[in-house]
């Protein structure tokens, strides 16, 4: 079985949404390795050159962490997406990640893609996905994996879950992808029309 990962944004200094990961991590642990402890996130050391900035800390674990590392979290974001059907699966942040890979080499000219599972609109290869209908922000309610910062949102109340389906894109006007290192910006909404078919 592959190791799994948590991807934690280390902002000056600071791990964010550390109930999340660690929530997350140990749910996976207790389902999958039948682990009843639980690991705590929280004596993660901040090596000095993650104080100031914006790092992602990557958290390689199986029964316990196996790896650590930081680095510097790059603000560039994907402006097109190609819509990719799929009949995978993925709900556990497993390191292997070949089938996303394999479909993320069929974006094209796009940066990204959509995943499309059973009709239903998913995820992109890095991230969930929220649009925008002109009134209030939606994520499908059938994710290939419920990331830390989707849940945030729902439980915030900012944004709501809905199952979204192909047909539906045309009515909304924005989307954004989202992710522990990529929060809730309207200025990060792009045109619904950066989805290509």
């Amino acid at each position: 079985m592959s190791l799994f990962f948590e991807s934690i944004a280390c902002q000056n200094g600071r791990l964010q949404n550390m109930v999340g990961h660690e929530k997350r991590l140990n749910s996976t642990r207790k389902e999958l390795l039948n682990s009843s402890d639980t690991i705590k996130l929280d004596s993660i050391p901040i090596p000095e050159f993650a104080k100031e900035g914006l790092w992602k800390c990557r958290v390689s674990y199986k029964y316990e962490i196996s790896k650590i590392e930081f680095t510097i979290h790059s603000h560039s974001q994907a402006q097109t997406f190609r819509l990719v059907k799929s009949e995978m699966e993925y709900p556990f942040k497993y390191e292997n990640r070949s089938e996303i890979l394999k479909l993320f080499q069929q974006r094209g000219s796009c940066d990204d893609i959509i995943i499309v599972n059973n009709k239903m609109i998913t995820d992109s290869s890095i991230g969930n996905l929220i649009f925008y209908d002109g009134k209030k922000w939606l994520t499908p309610s059938s994710p290939l994996l419920k990331g830390t910062m989707r849940t945030k949102l729902l439980e915030g109340g900012k944004i709501q879950s809905r199952s979204i389906q192909i047909e539906d894109l045309s009515g909304f006007e924005s989307l954004m992808m989202i992710n522990a290192l990529n929060p809730f910006d309207q200025s990060r909404a792009l045109p619904i029309e950066n989805i290509k078919y």
